[in-house]
């Protein structure tokens, strides 16, 4: 259909798998491997794609079973025991925690575990929620305020299902205190990004659950420390929008969050309590996509109030959504931040270039009207 473009070739690189079907027997040996793919280890994309022909053709065929996800592998009983021990000599550990933690079901773990050692908890932007932001040991963002204090009063960091992405790292400038000691379900995370003196392999709740069997040690260091550090956040203003959003929204509700100057904000200054609240492009960071990632939350969770937090040139993406939002009766806010401008990229060319700016400024219709031609309320 499109002119022999190679489509694989673009997508090997960025799905756990793709490919093509060469013939109708193919189909469910196919998708068989596909869904096998979508439900072992982390998360990710799949692309299969289907010639007209095959798509048109006609055959009786047996449809597969249901693909269920891979036992967990337990950790190396030795490589629990040396990081148990790095962890029992140090007197403040702080732990660091991503989305693996979430997507493993292993919230609950963490924070018996945090508990247990009496540690603080960072966490990355898709992990807001694994340890509930109003827990007297949790730090919220990676780069925020508090964790950043945290991290410089730390002798040792555990980290948990983490990736270390450039902006939860702030480009990888953020340093980690040593030693460091690192868990994940995926063997070539381990000591990718950060040198590492420890590496557990493993699913990430049947690990932690045997560090919870293993470890006894307790670090009283920690707490003066993190009043002090507690006292003089809560000292700061609130930010406009990201308070107001937070006093309206229930506790369970949902906000995703666009790519924009103050959605940055929100990894650190949006509280979130339970994890799957928060949704936020991590890897792409793609523009646009706030609005339609919401759409899907509400079909999800039809029971909850989902929120969209965009600016307005993420708005526009992926404004054409307000077609899908009435046509499906799909009740989601949005709250776009109006500037006329792609602010966050307009600032870094304003520090970066002596002020000089290209194609930032932004042309924007009258919101409230706009959301109306749809049918929407504006």
């Amino acid at each position: 259909m499109f002119h022999g473009l190679d489509q694989m070739r673009f997508f090997e690189p960025i799905t756990k798998y793709c490919a093509i079907f060469k013939s109708i027997e193919e189909i469910p040996v196919i998708i068989k491997e596909a869904f096998r793919a979508l439900r072992t280890g982390r998360p990710g994309p799949v692309v299969l794609e289907m010639p007209m022909d095959i798509a048109t053709a006609e055959a009786d065929l047996t449809i597969p079973s249901r693909v269920q996800p891979p036992a967990p592998i337990p950790p190396d009983v030795n490589d629990v025991r040396c990081a148990s021990e790095i962890l029992k000599q140090s007197k403040r550990p702080i732990l660091i925690a991503g989305s693996a933690v979430v997507h493993s079901n292993a919230c609950e773990d963490l924070v018996k575990l945090a508990e247990k050692l009496n540690a603080p908890v960072a966490v990355t932007r898709r992990a807001k929620g694994a340890i509930s932001d109003s827990h007297p040991l949790a730090l919220r963002h990676t780069t925020g305020f508090m964790a950043r204090q945290a991290i410089q009063q730390a002798d040792c960091t555990l980290a948990i299902g983490v990736r270390f992405t450039d902006i939860d790292t702030s480009n990888w400038s953020l340093e980690f205190p040593e030693p460091l000691v690192q868990i994940d379900e995926d063997s070539l995370e381990i000591g990718r990004e950060y040198p590492c003196e420890a590496g557990v392999v493993g699913g990430l709740k049947l690990t932690l659950q045997t560090f919870l069997e293993t470890l006894d040690t307790r670090h009283e260091n920690w707490k003066p420390t993190l009043n002090q550090i507690r006292e003089q956040f809560n000292t700061q203003p609130p930010l406009p929008l990201l308070s107001d959003i937070r006093e309206v929204l229930a506790d369970d509700g949902i906000i995703a969050v666009d790519v924009h100057a103050i959605g940055y904000a929100s990894f650190n200054e949006f509280p979130i309590d339970q994890p799957r609240n928060f949704l936020y492009p991590c890897v792409a960071v793609s523009l646009g996509y706030a609005y339609p990632a919401a759409i899907g939350a509400k079909i999800a969770h039809p029971t909850k109030p989902v929120v969209c937090f965009s600016g307005d040139g993420g708005f526009m993406m992926g404004a054409c959504e307000l077609a899908t939002a009435v046509r499906y009766g799909i009740n989601v806010v949005a709250v776009v931040v109006n500037d006329s401008a792609l602010s966050s990229i307009k600032g870094t060319q304003q520090k970066f270039h002596e002020g000089r700016i290209i194609g930032t400024d932004l042309s924007n219709p009258d919101f409230s009207q706009f959301a109306k031609t749809f049918g929407a309320h504006g």
